[in-house]
């Protein structure tokens, strides 16, 4: 999709959608990381918050020039992102080497996984688990 708030030049942008339940719940205040997936750049390029929509703000990111992808032998006409999502009680996610086209808006989907609702080491599951030595699991009577 275009989008007018692109940068002019050798810009494409990027919104991330986080979402858990099967994509039905949006996930507010996930914190996405978005970084360079190649070695020669810096690493680190920006943290966003996720809003009430699950969506974090448009994020305007350098990318290979359109006219890259009419050259033989130039590779890929994309540059590629990786991207980081956090929230507590969910699983870490990441995506890797997520491509981003110059003139065009791309949107990354991210499911999240919840964490398991209980602590193993501080929670016992309820119900009789044990039985003394004067309960018999024998319910007949001879």
């Amino acid at each position: 999709m275009q989008n007018s708030q692109i940068p002019e030049g050798n810009y494409g942008s990027l919104v991330v959608s986080v979402r858990t339940a099967g994509n039905a719940l949006p996930v507010e205040g996930a914190t996405v990381t978005v970084s360079n997936a190649t070695p020669d750049e810096p690493a680190f390029l920006r943290t966003m918050q996720t809003d009430i929509s699950g969506l974090t703000p448009l994020l305007p990111l350098s990318a290979m020039p359109k006219s890259d992808s009419l050259v033989p032998g130039i590779g890929h006409p994309f540059t590629v992102y990786n991207i980081r999502v956090v929230k507590d009680g969910y699983y870490v996610h990441e995506n890797r080497n997520v491509p981003i086209f110059a003139g065009i808006t791309s949107l990354q989907p991210v499911e999240l996984i919840p964490l398991a609702p209980y602590n193993a080491e501080t929670t016992r599951p309820e119900g009789n688990l044990y039985f003394s030595s004067e309960q018999s699991l024998d319910t007949e009577e001879n």
